[in-house]
């Protein structure tokens, strides 16, 4: 028992023997379990891998976000101890990983160098501006207008602060153009001619094709509104108008030594002519003047099919009204030679032409520099087009001996067979294509240069509805009419166009 007893306390002994050098022992030989920190350094022994090393934190930037590693320049302003045999300098910090937190500026993570600190220093860059944030779902307007659901901001910048100049615009606008148009001419046959037709020597001095006349000016106007703050749907209402556009002849006794006005006759199956001027037997003179007048007017709804910053899309369904107004007339005064006896007459055909019609169309904006767009239109009406014409003549006849003067009503190319009033209605088409150069200059006033072309498809014109057949014996008394059946009436109907340019001034308010 005693001998038991006495091994137990002799290894007991050892044992404490032993550990007593162990304390002593340097840090060079100290065991990883016994290193620890205080007070920011390490006491005891611990390997470089583990003294060197960080902890790294799970979070991650924003994908949303750029990429923040070109932000990254090393630190020049920070004052560092000198490395130590133990603590080498590091050629390049580390970047490590972490979340931003919150109202933190968008930019630079902490870097960590290690450069002679007793502890892992966070060195930081210069904070830069917060960078665009994109919330799905919405659409990005230049110079930080943004629209969101149903909400449109207005923090929109001059056209010259970016390319895009693509703020939306305010809820109601309006547009003056200055128009110089060119309408189609009328046609008609030959009024006034130097003898009879498709004899030699005779000209035709006014009729036979076209009445040309010079470009006419007028003005359009518009005034619009959205119905929404994102300029989704919108209504608007224009209306244009022309000056009358004219041509004109006249000539006399003073101009051409034979003068008249050419006609088929009936009864004799030949051309003839009714002289104005003829040497020993009538002098006089003659006019003809053909007019034209156009206008009309829309009321349209718009709805946005696609809205960009570079691009606009909007379709336009409403209501379209054309009207054309024209007249032709003919008037001659001539003098009997030797008799003395006066004949004043005159010839005059009015067509009226009101278009009623549904519309639809497109219009197309396209950005093409910083305040520069280019617009496209296309519109097509389809309705009733109501017709009138009127034709009327009438001849005062003075002589020197009683009753003194007789008043017929009719003329050469009116006569009781074709003069009265007319009417029809008829189904028939609009078209307009139209192209314009927008400049904007800010403040929401923008300068415009445009072209328009505007084509009806049928329309009764004057010119179309003289009828050139005469038959001799209206000329006579009313006795002598029986059978008599030129000239006639009947509806000739034609299509007509207006094109010309336009110089608008557009404001927004």
């Amino acid at each position: 028992m005693f001998r038991r007893n006495r091994a137990i306390a002799a290894l007991l002994i050892t044992l404490i023997g032993l550990s007593v050098p162990a304390t002593a022992q340097t840090p060079a030989t100290a065991t990883p379990d016994t290193a620890y920190r205080q007070k920011g350094k390490w006491v005891g022994y611990v390997p470089s891998y583990q003294k060197y090393s960080q902890p790294k934190s799970d979070g991650v930037f924003r994908s949303s976000l750029p990429d923040v590693t070109s932000f990254l320049t090393r630190s020049t302003d920070r004052q560092v101890k000198a490395a130590t045999a133990e603590e080498p300098l590091k050629e390049s910090a580390e970047l490590f990983e972490g979340a931003l937190l919150d109202n933190e500026e968008t930019g630079a993570q902490p870097r960590v160098l290690a450069v002679g600190f007793d502890e892992p220093t966070p060195a930081l860059d210069p904070a830069v501006d917060a960078a665009p944030m994109y919330d799905p779902g919405a659409d990005m307007y230049d110079s930080g207008a943004e629209l969101i659901g149903d909400a449109c901001s207005t923090g929109c910048g001059p056209c010259a602060a970016s390319p895009a100049a693509c703020c939306p615009p305010p809820r109601f606008y309006g547009t003056a153009d200055y128009l110089l148009w060119w309408t189609d001419s009328m046609n008609a046959p030959p009024l006034v001619s130097t003898g009879i037709l498709n004899q030699a020597g005779t000209s035709i001095l006014f009729g036979g094709s076209g009445l040309e006349a010079d470009a006419v000016s007028g003005g359009r106007f518009t005034l619009g509104m959205w119905l929404d703050p994102c300029q989704m749907q919108g209504v608007e209402a224009s209306y244009f108008m022309l000056g009358t556009r004219t041509a004109s002849f006249g000539a006399s006794d003073a101009d051409y030594a034979i003068l008249g006005r050419p006609f088929y006759n009936t009864v004799q199956e030949q051309e003839d002519v009714r002289w104005i001027v003829s040497p020993g037997l009538v002098t006089g003179a003659v006019a003809v003047t053909a007019s034209t007048k156009f206008d009309g007017g829309e009321l349209l709804f718009r709805q946005a099919v696609q809205r960009e910053c570079w691009a606009e899309i909007d379709l336009l369904v409403g209501y379209r009204w054309l009207q054309l107004e024209e007249g032709l007339l003919i008037e001659e005064n001539t003098e009997s030679v030797p008799a003395g006896t006066t004949y004043d007459l005159f010839d005059e055909f009015d067509t009226r032409n009101s278009f009623h019609g549904s519309e639809v169309g497109m219009a197309i904006r396209r950005q093409i520099g910083y305040c520069w767009s280019l617009e496209l239109l296309a519109k097509a009406a389809l309705g009733n087009v109501s017709s009138t014409v009127a034709i009327d003549g009438q001849t005062t006849i003075t002589t020197t001996a009683p009753p003194g003067f007789t008043v017929n009503d009719e003329g050469l190319l009116t006569q009781y067979t074709n003069i009265g009033r007319y009417e029809r209605d008829k189904l028939a088409a609009a078209t307009e294509l139209g192209v314009k150069l927008r400049r904007a200059f800010g403040n929401g006033i923008d300068l415009t240069i445009g072209y328009t072309f505007l084509y009806l498809s049928d329309v009764l014109r004057p010119g179309d509805q003289i009828d050139v057949a005469v038959d001799e014996r209206q000329l006579s008394p009313e006795s002598l009419r029986e059978g008599v059946r030129y000239p006639q009436f009947s509806f000739r109907s034609d299509g007509f166009w207006a094109q010309g340019l336009s110089l608008g001034i557009e404001g927004r308010f």
